[in-house]
């Protein structure tokens, strides 16, 4: 009975943040005389709202239907800079050094390399959401948002626990110059279309596979086991072919290192904030917005996957080119 009741506040929580919000009945209140007070402000006029979760609680929140449009255009413009990317040429990005101890291509130990146990998860989709910006998907795991930065660069966010929200990263967020998109929904899958780029996720596995303008698989996430978020950090599983190339960037543009079917730490611990950026020679490339360590695992045996430690938020994008130069010039515009 207590999981049936954990089970159905997480359904309530889901269907509050992807349709209208319940109304809660009230018990009919007793007979008073009438109270003569004066009208309350409209801007501050309190709406109380029953939430039902494991407790119930009761919260108070400010009308904002009925503020004025000064003051609805300055809360706007507040929520609009703590979440739009800065302009072009003037994104601060993360602050201060990699905390790694592991420099780039450093060879991890074998341990390092098993994926802690864990409980696997249910990724199948159970909801949709398309705004202007992105397109939201919950599943019993988590939230996933696929958002067009560019047509050629796809943005893949996650964090496990449909209440939970995407958080900004020192990189592009959105997109900073308007460019036509559109979704599509089926039984079977949900499809986002970007120019360059078509993603597609499966709504039985949750699972993230990347085509290009003819059509063709450029790369796809592993359906049995998608993601993983645990403790430690979090992993994204990937189906890399066996004659797939796979190079990690370095420091300088030139500076290239062969990871494929290998294991090497792609993160650059002690010097300054920089995505890791892997190359593929099917025409991609995959940058990891993380700010501590990031491995790349590409061997069988222990999973095919990148490793954020630390991270509680999966994060990357993906990048469509025909030349590694492509790539890296548009990597940097992130």
């Amino acid at each position: 009975m207590q999981q049936r009741r954990v089970e159905g506040a997480m359904d309530m929580a889901e269907r509050e943040y992807f349709g209208p919000r319940r109304i809660a009945a009230k018990a009919p209140a007793a007979e008073e005389k009438p109270v003569i007070r004066p009208a309350a402000s409209p801007a501050v006029r309190p709406q109380t709202e029953t939430v039902r979760g494991q407790q119930a609680k009761t919260v108070h929140r400010p009308q904002t239907g009925a503020m004025d449009r000064q003051q609805a255009d300055a809360a706007r413009g507040q929520r609009d800079m703590a979440t739009s990317p800065a302009p072009a040429g003037k994104r601060p990005g993360p602050e201060g050094s990699n905390p790694s101890p592991y420099a780039f291509g450093t060879i991890p130990e074998n341990i390092s390399l098993r994926v802690r146990g864990h409980a696997k998860g249910n990724h199948a989709i159970r909801w949709v959401k398309k705004s202007r910006s992105y397109v939201e998907m919950a599943s019993m795991y988590g939230l996933m948002r696929i958002t067009p930065v560019a047509p050629d660069i796809i943005r893949v966010s996650f964090v496990k626990g449909v209440t939970e929200k995407i958080a900004a990263t020192g990189w592009m967020a959105k997109a900073e110059e308007a460019f036509s998109w559109s979704a599509r929904e089926s039984k079977s899958v949900v499809e986002i279309a970007a120019g360059e780029i078509t993603v597609r996720v499966d709504k039985r596995s949750g699972a993230v596979s990347f085509w290009n303008r003819e059509n063709q698989l450029l790369l796809a996430e592993n359906a049995a086991e998608p993601r993983v978020i645990g403790e430690e950090g979090s992993w994204i599983f990937f189906d890399w072919d066996k004659k797939e190339r796979i190079k990690a960037k370095g420091m300088l543009d030139t500076d290239f290192l062969d990871v494929t079917l290998n294991a090497r730490y792609i993160s650059f611990g002690g010097k300054k904030h920089r995505m890791p950026l892997v190359l593929s020679n099917r025409g991609y490339g995959i940058a990891a917005a993380a700010k501590n360590t990031v491995l790349l695992c590409d061997i069988k045996t222990y999973g095919q996957y990148l490793y954020a430690e630390g991270e509680r938020q999966l994060d990357y994008y993906f990048i469509c080119g025909e030349k590694p130069e492509n790539i890296i010039t548009r990597y940097k515009g992130l």
